[in-house]
């Protein structure tokens, strides 16, 4: 017996996309909605049918107000287009040139994009639009005074140089309706949405570990040293049980250390559920957790990042590869002989708690580098996996995607992960990013294989 395809599947592919938009751009063409063909349809009958020949005036009256409805509701919208239109071309006019782009974080910020007027004077008219590209995002039009304020949220991140919208214009009555597409030249990044990640210890922990004390060294190293409390010291280095021994307040202080020149070479592979990943990738980054002469890359990068921005930009545009000949850990092997030509550089890699394709070609380059690599798994939750007898889901209707579920892992698929990276040498870290909590279970047990 051959796999079994479920209903969301198919309307997940590529092919059903294409035609289901194909369909949507033909269909907006045509004036009447289903509600509009049946009641003109239905008013029409009834008039030749029962109102003419038995000369019912009630039936001929009613049928001709709705078929009056029906015209009167092409007419608003075909004036709506219009009105549409003509705001939108004023709108380009005003705003020639390169336009604000669209930035915010995934999750938790959103982003305004086009206003129009509300035109509240025309109450039968009722103007809406959806993205055609870039794909998910979610679109609230909040009405501020008399204008339509776009607002973008997202849950994942994206990056896109042109905005479609798909402009739908219907009467009060939803018997007519029109819609049509407009390209906008505007640039929109989404940057992930990083959690508590930031406030992980352990994560922190990839900029430590390698200082050595010196007393001609900065303040970089472990905080093992201590002075007086100043105004202004962060009340959680006090060291209260001295406090509570001498009366004094004193504060723990980095002790003065010099840092070995080791070059850092960071890669996110674009996989499905890579979003706590780069989440962990961006707090990295913005910490400063990578040193000095750090180089990031992900997959489809045409060059390597080797300062926050740019790598923010390569964050934001590694989830388009995913799913395609680019994804899946594709260019990490080029990326590492690139950047290995003098002394191979540490390697930290920032992958999903979910096994795929990119997990073999990981190992595989795992096992041939010759230098210390770190892995860090992220994922979002760990789920029990639980077996669904078939005959509930044949009666079960098809639940809307989830965009976040791809960010959730089982234990075993958690613990193949990671017993798969430490196998091949890697040290190993795993998070949780909505808590920052280090899930130590996931790697309990396992050994580091030299």
């Amino acid at each position: 017996m051959g796999a079994e395809v479920s209903l969301s599947e198919v309307q997940s592919s590529p092919v059903f996309r294409a035609l289901f938009q194909r369909w949507g751009t033909l269909r907006g063409y045509f004036p009447l909605t289903n509600l509009g063909v049946v009641v003109a349809a239905s008013a029409l009958f009834a008039y030749f049918k029962f109102g003419v020949p038995r000369a019912d005036y009630v039936i001929q009256l009613v049928s001709v107000l709705a078929v009056t409805l029906c015209i009167a509701g092409v007419l608003i919208v075909f004036f709506g287009v219009l009105l549409v239109r003509q705001a939108l071309s004023t709108h380009e006019r005003r705003r020639a040139g390169p336009k604000d782009p669209i930035h915010f974080e995934a999750h938790r910020g959103f982003g305004q994009g086009l206003e129009l007027p509300a035109w509240r004077w025309l109450p039968l008219l009722e103007i809406s639009w959806t993205w055609d590209s870039p794909t998910g995002f979610r679109l609230e039009l909040a009405k501020i005074e008399d204008r339509l304020v776009e607002q973008i949220e997202s849950e994942l991140r994206a990056r896109g140089e042109q905005i479609r919208r798909r402009f739908v214009i219907e009467d009060g009555f939803g018997l007519a309706r029109l819609s049509f597409i407009r390209a906008e030249a505007r640039s929109v990044r989404v940057l992930p949405w990083t959690g508590e990640l930031d406030r992980s210890p352990l994560l922190r922990s990839l900029a430590a570990g390698d200082e050595l004390p010196h007393p001609a060294g900065d303040l970089v190293g472990d905080r093992v040293d201590m002075r007086r409390y100043v105004p202004g010291d962060p009340l959680r280095l006090v060291l209260w049980k001295v406090y509570a021994r001498t009366r004094q307040l004193m504060v723990r202080t980095p002790e003065r250390s010099l840092s070995p020149s080791v070059r850092i070479a960071a890669y996110l592979p674009a996989t499905k559920g890579d979003e706590p990943a780069a989440a962990a990738a961006k707090v990295a980054i913005d910490a400063g957790l990578f040193g000095e002469g750090w180089v990031f890359s992900t997959d489809g990068a045409e060059r390597p990042a080797t300062e926050a921005a740019a790598a923010h930009e390569l964050l934001a545009a590694s989830r388009a590869h995913q799913g395609t000949e680019l994804g899946e850990a594709a260019g990490l092997a080029d990326f590492l002989a690139g950047e290995s030509k003098s002394e191979p550089p540490r390697l930290i890699l920032f992958v999903p708690g979910r096994t795929g394709p990119w997990l073999e070609r990981v190992v595989d380059v795992i096992r041939h580098h010759r230098g210390r690599v770190s892995a860090v798994v992220v994922t979002d939750r760990v789920v029990e996996e639980a077996a669904e007898p078939k005959i509930d889901r044949l009666l079960k209707v098809p639940e809307k995607l989830d965009p976040s579920a791809d960010a959730e892992t089982t234990g075993p698929e958690l613990q193949q992960v990671c017993q798969s990276l430490v196998a091949a040498g890697a040290e190993v870290m795993a998070f949780e990013r909505p808590t920052g909590r280090t899930l130590q279970g996931a790697i309990s047990g396992m050994r580091r294989v030299a």
